[in-house]
This record gives structure tokens, sequence and C-alpha cells, in this order.
């Protein structure tokens, strides 16, 4: 196993125990050539499966976040509703936007 595939596999476990019994979804996004892309997530496809490797499309989300805003509301992800909060990551020195934090609960 390779440490990318390792540390998707840590990061699925640690997301999916921090979650149990609550129903919120959470996911990271990592920001690469001007792409969001879940890289950790709990949001299922339509297929019932992770979501990971998928781009961010919803182009008011990515708006807010290209200009360091918080984005709060309503969001459809793969078929189904959500009460959504997306947050910018920045490095370690706050100067350079590297991905996203995702939390939603299901309507």
């Amino acid at each position: 196993m390779n440490y990318i595939k390792l540390k998707s596999t840590l990061g699925l476990l640690l997301v999916n125990t921090t979650i149990a019994n609550q129903g919120t979804k959470l996911t990271i996004f990592n920001y690469v050539n001007g792409i969001f892309t879940r890289v950790i997530t709990t949001v299922k496809d339509q297929n019932g499966n992770y979501a990971l490797n998928t781009p961010l499309i919803d182009q008011e989300v990515i708006d807010s976040i290209l200009s360091n805003t918080v984005y709060y509301g309503k969001v459809i992800l793969f078929g189904k509703e959500f009460s959504a909060m997306y947050a910018p990551i920045y490095d370690s020195n706050d100067l350079l936007l590297i991905g996203i934090k995702f939390s939603g609960i299901p309507y």
C-alpha cells in the first residue's frame, strides 16, 4: 500500500469514527492547479461509494473560498441536500490556499 492510499485510509477511519452516529459529513479538499479535489471524505456518491478524487463544482462555494470567505448555505451533493459549511485551509504561514474543509448535515 503506498503512502497516499494509507494516508487516505487512515483519514477515512478517523473521520468516520469522529462522525459515528451523528450524521454529519466531512470532507477535506486539496487545491492543485485551480481545482479543489476531495481527498478525504465521508460523502458518498449516487452508487454508495466514497466520493474520493471528485472535484468541487459549486461555483458559488468556489468563489467564496477564493475570496477568503467561509461559505454557509444549502448545497446539493450527489443528489442529496446538505446544510453546509466550507472554509479555506491555508499553509502554515497563512499565505497559500491549499484546500477546503467541509462539514455538512443532510436535510
